[in-house]
């Protein structure tokens, strides 16, 4: 009796051990997980920006309730339908290598000239071998887009968020984030080689 004894103590002390270091439904925590795998826990948080333009900003995003319910929406439906999914992906490849300027631009005003370099061979091999963007052997290379804004820029330059904004049609976003974009829409190229109706035709189409 005193050995059973014992080892019910030892098996009722093991089993409360294994409760002190599981959660309550016998999985172990994130932090023991985080400690296993060898890295200190984090908690990242972002403050919510602002919103002294709150009465516009409802009135935008009531707008874009509607343009997004009864026009956009129904829009991509009938373009994912009429347009096979190949030529999709070939426009797609398209824009995405016309905006190749915005990323390289932005890539040297952050100081980080390895993947400014990278997107420039992008542009290069993805406008010629790649039939003016519409296929990308760049990736096939194993030269990955490395897409940044000039968001980004000002964000690495410690500048805050500013106020909520609700843009027409675009949808949330702060004040960087628009000074981002108009930044941005004057580095697309398209701003440059084609005139204002072309211009709007294809930032649409995009």
């Amino acid at each position: 009796m005193p050995a059973c004894a014992s080892l019910a103590h030892v098996l009722l002390a093991v089993a409360l051990l294994g409760g002190c270091a599981s959660t309550g439904d016998g999985r172990p925590d994130a932090g023991d997980r985080t400690q296993a795998a060898g890295v200190a826990p984090t908690v990242v948080g972002y403050p919510e920006p602002r919103d002294p333009l709150m009465p516009i900003n409802r009135a935008i995003f009531a707008f874009n309730d509607l343009a997004w319910r009864y026009a956009l929406f129904p829009l991509n439906r009938g373009y994912r339908r009429a347009v096979p999914q190949p030529v999709r992906t070939g426009i797609a490849n398209f824009f995405s290598n016309l905006r190749t300027p915005i990323s390289l631009v932005n890539h040297l005003l952050q100081g980080q000239p390895e993947p400014a370099g990278k997107e420039l061979m992008r542009f290069g091999i993805n406008t010629t071998i790649g039939l003016f963007g519409l296929f990308d052997p760049a990736s096939a290379l194993k030269l990955e887009r490395e897409e940044t804004t000039f968001e980004d820029t000002l964000t690495r330059y410690g500048a805050g968020q500013g106020v909520f904004l609700m843009l027409p049609l675009l949808g949330p976003a702060d004040t960087r984030n628009g000074a981002g974009r108009v930044v941005d829409y004057f580095l697309h190229p398209l701003h440059y080689i084609a005139d204002d109706r072309e211009e709007t035709a294809l930032r649409a189409a995009d």
